[in-house]
């Protein structure tokens, strides 16, 4: 039954992905990062959380098996990239470290589908 609920939960990262790597892409490019960007870089960051406390709750009582803790790194991670390109980009006071991170932003979230094709390996 759990890995049943884990599969539903990675169907709906997956498409939820390359909106993910498409907001992250934007904070790497140079120049400002669109307001709408920035907006929908939030509601993916909220995307994320919700798939998380999803997955949480499945594990809660028993822990999480591998599967489980690979799921909840990916959804983790990307959560913290998103938050990190949003941050970047509504920052009032430009930071030359943060500038200089730019670039590096892009790519930087995990591939979801991995996760997909793990599960259904196993």
């Amino acid at each position: 039954m759990a890995e049943d609920a884990l599969l539903a939960i990675v169907d709906e990262a997956v498409p939820a992905q390359p909106v993910a790597d498409r907001v992250v892409a934007a904070r790497g490019r140079p120049g400002p990062v669109s307001g709408a960007v920035t907006q929908t870089g939030g509601e993916q960051i909220s995307v994320y959380h919700r798939l998380n406390a999803r997955l949480s709750r499945l594990f809660i009582d028993d822990g999480f098996d591998e599967l489980g803790k690979r799921a909840f790194w990916l959804l983790s991670c990307h959560q913290r990239i998103l938050h990190q390109a949003v941050n970047f980009a509504c920052a009032t006071h430009p930071d030359p470290r943060a500038e200089a991170a730019r670039p590096r932003m892009r790519g930087r979230a995990a591939s979801a589908r991995g996760l997909a094709a793990a599960l259904s390996r196993g």
